[in-house]
This record gives C-alpha cells, structure tokens and sequence, in this order.
C-alpha cells in the first residue's frame, strides 16, 4: 500500500510541476483536430453504366455539406447533360440519410444507401423508387 501511495505522489508532483505545459499541449492538441475537422473533404466518385445511357457523379462532402455533380450522355448521339446539387445533411441513420436545400429538382431527398465494401456503395436518390436510373455508385476517391 505504502508503494501506490508512493506512485501517486510522484504522479501528482509531476503533473503539479508541468501543470501550464500539459494544458497548452491539450490545447494545442484540440486546435490542430479543430483545424483537420475543418478542412476535411471526403470525395466519391462513381460511374454507372446501362445499354443506352451512362451517368457519372462527383460529390464532396464537408462538414454536414454535400456537392454532387452529375453528367449524364447517351451512348448513341452526342446527347450530354450536366447537373449539379447542393444539400445539407439533415438526418442521419444507418444506411439512410435525409437532405435538405433549394437545389433542383428536389428541396428535399431521402436516400438509401448500400454498401458494397469499404470503398463502394450504391446510393438511391428517390427512397420509394429503388431503380436503376435513381442510382449512382459512389467510391471513396
């Protein structure tokens, strides 16, 4: 008994003694995660292709942000569409997710997602209609 009272003396006279070094790197420490939480972006990236048509989408997500654009081409005339969304992510909840904001041609737009691996999901734009043309594959980048 004698020796643990011993340690945590030895422990308390320590931190007693560097008290202002370990709060500063504590800070230090929570800046620099403040900082990296900040600027983080996660990118996907994904193709998805059938008989006619084929749609490629890019999205970046920051913070409860999300950027998606969308091209979409038809495979037997030049026919080429660009789109590009703007959400805020809502409500979240296992493999669904809720979206909000002023971006055609949804305000708002619940989505299911599929994982396939850690990298790749299938993500379904319209919950109620899970088809193929409401799909996109999304990849980490």
């Amino acid at each position: 008994m004698a020796k643990l009272s011993v340690f945590m003396k030895r422990k308390n006279s320590f931190f007693n003694a560097h008290r202002i070094k370990t709060i500063l790197l504590f800070l230090i420490v929570n800046v620099v995660l403040l900082v990296l939480y900040q600027f983080s972006v996660v990118e996907f990236y994904g193709t998805v292709e059938r008989p006619h048509v084929a749609w490629s989408s890019y999205t970046q997500f920051h913070n409860k942000d999300i950027e998606t654009q969308v091209v979409i081409s038809r495979k037997a005339d030049d026919y080429i569409k660009s789109l590009s969304y703007d959400y805020h992510l809502s409500k979240s909840k296992g493999g669904e997710y809720i979206v909000t904001g002023g971006s055609n041609p949804e305000p708002v737009r619940h989505t299911r997602v599929f994982y396939l691996d850690e990298q790749c999901s299938l993500v379904f734009s319209n919950f109620t209609e899970m088809i193929v043309n409401k799909v996109a594959l999304r990849c980490l980048y």
